[in-house]
């Protein structure tokens, strides 16, 4: 358990270290229109690097349950009840993305108010 979280522990510096050098070269950047450019450039980046995330949050969390069964931490109970709310973190993580992260609830709003598509 201690190693899992050091390797999400890695894994959130490097994913904040890549999120300030991109704030830092959007800075640098020198009119509004070009950090705009340079956002809408590397959005779909941050789709790919979103659903990397939670993909390897839901397989890796399945298979380090599986291995924690496997080596003998916890019983046949506490591995189904631990895979329940695993799946279930993952399923809220999924709406999360995709009311937010895609931007659903927005154009859903924007629909309703009569903005158009």
């Amino acid at each position: 358990m201690r190693l899992a979280s050091v390797w999400l522990s890695l894994l959130a510096l490097v994913l904040a270290g890549l999120t300030g050098f991109v704030l830092w070269q959007s800075v640098q950047v020198a009119s509004l229109s070009s950090v705009q450019e340079h956002l809408d450039a590397l959005r779909p980046l941050g789709s790919v690097i979103r659903c990397s995330a939670l993909a390897l949050v839901a397989f890796g969390g399945s298979l380090l349950l599986y291995l924690r069964y496997r080596c003998g931490h916890i019983d046949v109970h506490a591995l189904k009840l631990r895979q329940g709310r695993h799946w279930r973190v993952i399923a809220w993580l999924l709406a999360i993305e995709v009311l937010l992260g895609q931007q659903l609830l927005r154009h859903f709003l924007t629909t309703l108010s009569g903005g158009g598509p």
